[in-house]
């Protein structure tokens, strides 16, 4: 049987991965949802730029601006 001996550095690392694969694996509902969220936002303003097939706008220099008198 072969035995592995590890520094305390190696140690600290090791102990510092394990804590952050279970953050990430007690936290990856959030994660999951985070991306979620970004996937569709990202969607919704690929959608709101793309040209719409309605009638073209009018200026604003087209409408005639009236001013009404006060009683």
């Amino acid at each position: 049987m072969a035995f592995v001996v590890l520094s305390q550095s190696s140690l600290a690392l090791l102990k510092i991965y394990q804590r952050f694969f279970k953050y990430i694996y007690h936290n990856s509902q959030y994660i999951n949802d985070f991306f979620n969220i970004s996937t569709i936002r990202h969607r919704i303003s690929t959608y709101r730029q793309k040209p719409t097939q309605h009638a073209p706008i009018k200026s604003y220099t087209q409408y005639s601006i009236t001013s009404k008198s006060v009683l």
